[in-house]
């Protein structure tokens, strides 16, 4: 009786402690350790582990319909009458989770990236090799500029870039460097430069990846946006690859906002493997859609986590695909997005936060 009295001691004085930084009510699944599929950038990923799933087998996406939005800090001279400039006002350096019963403040990036975990929201990147030997293709200003239609020459000699499955890494870096120039931080005609690359390494932290590989986490590329003083904001949420969603992101696009597509192949015992990054350069939204920029390379993705997905450059004897078939099969695949805009770009997730 005692240790059942202790036993309830201790969570009624745990409990406030772990959600201090609640505002709103916290939903029960936003902490899901019955199932915690961690995506790990320091963990070597074996090519075909025991728990993959066979092609054709359809394995249900756990993550959580939850909006990440990351906020910069609202400057004096940036004052206006917006629902986004009241956020930033009240949270600018810190994280809000948007959930169906309402919103979360996480003061930084970090625990953002461990609530994440928490709730079974995938947020690493180890990333998908390029095949060893494979030249990146040039594909003529697709997004971006021309400088990043494909890898500088010299680009495997740098850390975090790896061209074969022992050296994965970097897609993190890449995307990032092709989000720059969309986002007209530096000139879409600019050269990739070693410099440049080793200075988004460490600005969204995969300098830090444990295995030295590069691999990186949608956080910290959040994090790395907010702190620019160009007034940046970030969204990252799950990507179900209907029209509506291709729709949303055709507009995000259009409206000068970088978007950048996550992929994490589905296993049998609910973890999730081959984390990888691309940034997004057209969107068809009729047909559900869009091209990225796959390592210098043209790529057409469809679908999403609630659709069929598919990558052009995936499949067996392609790009990313395993002897056995896709890396990413159609009915096994999770897919999250990220976009950065301005953040004056994102008064509709400012209204939905404020419950408008």
């Amino acid at each position: 009786m005692h240790k059942l009295r202790f036993f309830w001691a201790l969570i009624f004085i745990l409990f406030p402690l772990i959600f201090s930084h609640c505002k709103g009510t916290t939903p029960e699944n936003l902490k899901n350790e019955s199932n915690p599929s961690v995506v790990s950038s320091s963990a070597s990923t074996p090519e075909k582990p025991d728990s993959m799933a066979s092609e054709s087998m359809e394995i249900k996406s756990s993550t959580p319909h939850f909006t990440y939005l990351y906020l910069s800090p609202l400057a004096r001279e940036e004052e206006s009458e917006s629902d986004m400039a009241d956020l930033r006002q009240d949270f600018g350096g810190s994280v809000l989770i948007l959930h169906e019963d309402g919103y979360v403040e996480i003061k930084n990036p970090e625990e953002a990236r461990e609530q994440k975990n928490k709730s079974n929201f995938p947020d690493d990147n180890p990333c998908a090799p390029v095949r060893e030997g494979e030249e990146p293709l040039s594909y003529g200003g697709g997004g971006g500029g021309e400088s990043v239609d494909k890898l500088p020459k010299d680009i495997t000699h740098w850390q975090g870039y790896g061209p074969n499955t022992a050296l994965p890494g970097g897609c993190g870096i890449w995307s990032t460097v092709v989000c720059n120039r969309i986002l007209g931080i530096v000139d879409s005609r600019q050269e990739v430069t070693k410099k440049e690359w080793d200075e988004i390494a460490k600005g969204i932290g995969a300098d830090k990846d444990p295995s030295g590989k590069g691999g990186s986490s949608a956080s910290g590329r959040a994090e790395y946006y907010t702190k620019l003083k160009k007034d940046y904001c970030v969204v990252n949420e799950k990507f179900p690859g209907t029209l509506v969603s291709y729709e949303k992101m055709d507009k995000k696009l259009k409206k000068g906002c970088d978007i950048k597509i996550n992929l994490f192949r589905l296993m049998e015992d609910g973890n999730k493997q081959w984390g990888h990054v691309e940034t997004i350069t057209s969107v068809d939204a009729k047909n559900g859609k869009a091209h990225t920029n796959s390592w210098g390379s043209d790529a057409t993705i469809s679908g999403g986590s609630d659709v069929s997905f598919k990558h052009s450059k995936d499949g067996r004897n392609n790009r990313f695909g395993l002897p056995e078939g896709s890396r990413w099969p159609p009915k096994a695949t999770d897919v999250t997005v990220e976009y950065v805009c301005k953040c004056n770009e994102m008064e509709e997730e400012a209204k939905k936060m404020k419950g408008k």
